[in-house]
């Protein structure tokens, strides 16, 4: 899976079809985890978006 998170959130299959992705706050939620891949977020983070430390 690859993620684009500049411009409009996109998804990715990874022959590079896309993958429909919901509506505002789980592009919001996909975009928090992927700006912290490999390390934990914290409920907080990841509903509310954000990105403190």
């Amino acid at each position: 899976m690859r993620y684009r998170i500049l411009g409009t959130t996109q998804a990715l299959r990874p022959d590079g079809s896309s993958v429909a992705v919901g509506g505002a706050r789980l592009r919001a939620l996909l975009t928090v985890l992927a700006l912290r891949a490999g390390r934990s977020v914290p409920a907080g983070a990841a509903g509310g978006g954000g990105l403190d430390g």
